[in-house]
């Protein structure tokens, strides 16, 4: 009359840490190359395209083309005014250039504000979990959702920085720059 059923024992994680580690790496190449990319993007839109009559080359060339035939005939009043015109142009440009770029380089202080703060949060997470995993490791208990927790917080972490991991016995893990800077011992 009693019912029978099924009991688990435990849950047993299998991840491939060869794998793990080549999608951190991968993870930090592509963080990287997007920021790079995006702002490459945002600058070439203040240069100008090369060759269009906008962009700063150009206002340049025109400039300097207008000072040359202007020092080959100085007598005449209208390259005179052309030029003068033109370095006007060409200063207002770079003008332009200056404060894009200057703007460019606030959003970019902001951008590193806002990715050491998430920085900061990753590495906060993940010490409580190399904590929690080290307590229920010494009592028995299965640590597979605290590890996966953890693996997604460095997989995040690695979109930020070049990392690299290295797991204790006790199950924590250690985390260091590419270059060896200690982030989380």
């Amino acid at each position: 009359g009693n019912g029978s059923g099924v009991s688990i024992k435990d849950i047993a994680r299998k991840v491939d840490d060869y794998l793990i580690k080549s999608v951190r790496e991968q993870s930090s190449t592509v963080g990287k190359g997007d920021t790079v990319g995006d702002y490459s993007d945002r600058i070439q839109i203040l240069l100008g395209k090369p060759g269009n009559k906008d962009s700063v080359d150009a206002n340049i060339g025109s400039f300097f083309n207008a000072v040359q035939s202007l020092a080959e005939t100085p007598e005449n009043s209208s390259l005179r005014v052309n030029a003068i015109n033109l370095g006007k142009t060409m200063a207002g440009r770079i003008n332009d250039l200056s404060l894009g770029l200057n703007d460019l380089r606030f959003q970019a202080d902001q951008d590193i504000h806002l990715m050491i703060s998430s920085i900061n949060t990753d590495l906060i997470e993940i010490d409580k979990l190399n904590k929690t995993i080290n307590g229920q490791t010494a009592l028995g208990k299965s640590v597979a959702e605290l590890e996966d927790k953890r693996d997604a917080l460095i997989k995040d972490l690695s979109g930020y920085l070049d990392i690299q991991t290295y797991k204790k016995s006790t199950g924590e893990v250690n985390i260091t720059t590419g270059s060896g800077l200690s982030l989380l011992d």
